[in-house]
């Protein structure tokens, strides 16, 4: 989320605050807090994905600290800390986590982002814990459950109901090896939003953004292609939307499973024959080329 606590620790100082007798707080009861998934390996728990909770700033990183401490809140807690210190307000206490009560005044406040910034930069970043997050948030929003397991419920009937089907979702980032998908329901998804919609536009964008913006620069899809990468041990994805015109769109999707796969040595070359393909592509006639030949 593009959200920044420097403008809330900003408001604070202008609110005329100099000191905290007690310590900063988080609370992250809004969402469950389930750190990881259970079948999440060692290898991506707290380096791709997680510690996960309500609250977090920076992925749960503390400035300063080298490993994620296991509560994301009491890491916010301690970030906010640092930066209410770095403004002069002395904190008395160490940062911890507790559920909040309404009482007392608000001194502060800031406002999230608006939901298709949030799921832009999940997009172009390919921010697994946004992922995450939003999947709970699904759930809290649709059942009144803000578990993982109550936003995977409300996906799969999505799916169903627009009947896309060879999908089998386990989280919402991609990091389970027990997520499976198909290239043709990666294009449906894509084809069920018009040309140019919000959440095409959020994808990272050839030779630019995000995860591509070191992948097809020189070639001609460079700063035109826009596409969503995925990367696991031995498994390499992209889809996405070459805009053709204001009204035209080629979409694609590509997955790779295999040993070696994930080496850039051996799906680049792939991936720049594809972009060749896809540059070279030839467009639909227009309406005025297309006659309809009288009988006889």
């Amino acid at each position: 989320d593009p959200t920044y606590l420097d403008d809330l620790a900003d408001k604070v100082k202008a609110a005329g605050v100099t000191a905290v007798s007690g310590s900063v707080v988080g609370d992250e009861s809004y969402l469950d807090d389930d750190r990881y998934l259970d079948d999440w390996s060692s290898g991506i728990r707290g380096t791709e994905g997680g510690p996960l909770g309500a609250l977090m700033v920076n992925d749960g990183v503390v400035v300063g600290n080298p490993i994620k401490p296991d509560n994301p809140a009491v890491a916010a807690a301690a970030e906010f800390t640092r930066l209410l210190e770095a403004r002069g307000i002395a904190v008395g206490g160490e940062p911890k986590e507790a559920k909040g009560t309404p009482a007392g005044a608000t001194i502060a406040e800031i406002r999230s982002s608006s939901l298709d910034k949030i799921v832009a930069e999940m997009l172009t970043n390919s921010d697994n814990n946004t992922a995450e997050i939003l999947v709970r948030h699904l759930g809290l929003a649709k059942s009144l459950r803000p578990t993982t397991a109550a936003g995977l419920a409300v996906i799969s009937q999505a799916l169903n109901t627009w009947g896309i089907d060879g999908v089998v979702v386990k989280d919402g980032s991609g990091l389970s090896r027990g997520n499976r998908i198909t290239c043709a329901a990666l294009v449906e998804l894509l084809e069920r939003e018009p040309v140019g919609g919000q959440l095409k536009s959020g994808l990272a964008v050839a030779a630019r953004t995000g995860t591509l913006r070191d992948v097809f620069d020189g070639t001609p899809v460079a700063g035109k292609l826009l596409g969503k990468t995925g990367t696991l041990l031995n498994v390499k994805a992209l889809a996405g939307v070459l805009p053709v015109d204001s009204k035209d769109e080629v979409l694609f999707a590509l997955l790779l499973n295999g040993a070696g796969w994930a080496d850039q040595g051996n799906y680049r070359p792939l991936w720049e024959q594809l972009s060749t393909a896809l540059a070279t592509y030839p467009k639909a006639p227009t309406r005025s080329q297309v006659a309809v030949l009288g009988a006889g």
